[in-house]
């Protein structure tokens, strides 16, 4: 994996992982989660498998949980609905 450019280098030389932020909007449908886990632990998987030294923080919109500071982190993702799971949601045509 090349090496990550938004990265900064510490006093001692060394580069500080990529911080990143999971914004999780909701949980997925049971029958997805018992095969899945939830979104956070999705996406935590994904990131590992692609760099395990990426340091991510999951925020729960639904429990009210806010970043304080959204410069702390170097990127940001946001999970899915279950108003987008073909399983509980609308209809899609």
């Amino acid at each position: 994996m090349p090496e990550n450019p938004r990265a900064e280098t510490g006093a001692s030389g060394e580069r500080r992982p990529l911080r990143l932020g999971l914004l999780r909007c909701d949980d997925p449908v049971p029958e997805l989660r018992s095969i899945c886990g939830t979104y956070s632990d999705m996406f935590a998987d994904v990131i590992a498998r692609a760099d395990p030294s990426v340091q991510m923080d999951t925020f729960s919109l639904p429990d009210d949980e806010w970043p304080d500071n959204l410069d702390a982190y170097d990127g940001w993702m946001t999970t899915g609905t279950r108003a987008a799971s073909p399983v509980d949601g609308p209809a899609r045509r």
